[in-house]
């Protein structure tokens, strides 16, 4: 049973274009306004609570649409290891340059991006949603036009996993019009330093 201090309302001003959208949400839904920005306001407290703004979760669910839709799958972690290294070991020229090669068609999601600043977030973003096993992902301007990346992988990441991720994100910078200068693959991290250039120039 509800109580007086439960029932207990305050007004909320809102622009008067998102009132709008919000009623016909509530009408297509079948819900009353009230009752809509109340669930939007619980969601976007737990969300909160939580560790991350409510805008994180909704683009991270876009962009996992988004990949979802590419053909990608979500695979256990020991077997996707296990059956890279086999793979690696096997043909080890030709799984590095199937992994560029399929980086450089997902990098159609960055390369929309229309500033060095956009480009370099929505691959920090990309990079720590792709690989769950990564810890961190650094990138921090080193010049006018180079850029350094840091991506901190769990401890256990392979080496030759490590090479693998080092050649899909080659293929998400050069797809972008940036190229890799320098580079270092150790287990679980990878250091990079890459440069803006212009497309015709880049190596495929």
């Amino acid at each position: 049973m509800s109580t007086p201090e439960s029932d207990k309302r305050r007004t909320v001003n809102i622009n008067d274009k998102i009132a709008e959208e919000l009623n016909r949400i509530a009408n297509q839904e079948g819900k009353t306004l009230y009752s809509l920005i109340n669930e939007i306001a619980v969601i976007g407290i737990d969300a909160y609570r939580r560790g991350f703004p409510l805008k994180d979760a909704v683009e991270t669910r876009v962009f996992l649409d988004r990949v979802k839709r590419s053909r990608m799958i979500l695979v256990n972690q020991d077997l996707w290891y296990t059956a890279s290294g086999i793979a690696y070991r096997k043909d080890r020229d030709g799984w590095l340059n199937k992994a560029y090669e399929k980086a450089k068609w997902y990098g159609r999601l960055l390369s929309e991006e229309s500033s060095d600043e956009s480009f370099t977030e929505s691959l920090r973003k990309m990079l720590y949603n792709l690989f769950w096993d990564c810890n961190e992902v650094q990138i921090r301007k080193n010049g006018e036009d180079t850029f350094d990346l840091r991506v901190f992988f769990i401890p256990e990441m392979p080496l030759q996993h490590a090479s693998v991720v080092l050649r899909m994100v080659e293929g998400l910078l050069n797809s972008s019009g940036y190229a890799i200068l320098r580079h270092t693959a150790e287990q679980g991290y990878l250091t990079i330093l890459f440069k803006r250039v212009p497309l015709p120039d880049m190596q495929q």
